[in-house]
């Protein structure tokens, strides 16, 4: 199992009379189950997060979306707990080598 970072972008332009009524009627567009008429991303990416510094700050204390891959004794595991914890569950930080002075 890992964690990954996952960044959509929909480029897109809306005809509304709001920009509310224009976010909304993309997010429609983005879960519509039609194939013909899914909209697809403009970008994609897809990156393991292996350090603290690959989980955005809004992320760390709320939990992570979980694959329908990850088995069922993987996910009894990750139960309540936040991105953050399951990083270091996964990738736990290493001590520091202690550096000796050279007299």
């Amino acid at each position: 199992m890992k964690l990954f970072s996952v960044i959509k972008v929909y480029d897109v332009y809306v005809a509304a009379e709001s920009a509310e009524e224009a976010s909304m009627t993309i997010i429609k567009a983005i879960r519509n189950s039609d194939p013909e008429t899914l909209l697809a991303p403009n970008e994609a990416t897809v990156n393991e997060a292996r350090n603290e510094r690959d989980v955005h700050e809004r992320w760390r204390d709320l939990k992570p979306f979980v694959g329908d891959d990850v088995s069922d004794a993987d996910f009894e595991t990750l139960k309540g707990k936040t991105t953050i914890q399951i990083l270091d569950m996964l990738h736990p930080k290493q001590p520091k080598a202690k550096v000796e002075k050279a007299k």
